[in-house]
């Protein structure tokens, strides 16, 4: 089980990276504060989605 939650964790994990890359390069630009795609926690965002993914699981 332990290896399925790290295999999982690596994949969600690249795809985070790409995603945030892809949406600060390609998000229109605005007069407003600009939008964070990271979230301010402990926790970074391939963590949080990981729990997600396995919660549904158990």
């Amino acid at each position: 089980m332990d290896e399925l939650i790290i295999t999982i964790f690596c994949e969600i994990d690249n795809f985070c990276k790409k995603f945030i890359s892809y949406m600060k390069k390609h998000c229109l630009p605005s007069d407003e504060k600009p939008v964070s795609f990271e979230i301010p926690s402990a926790l970074t965002l391939s963590e949080v989605m990981t729990i997600c993914k396995v919660s549904i699981w158990l």
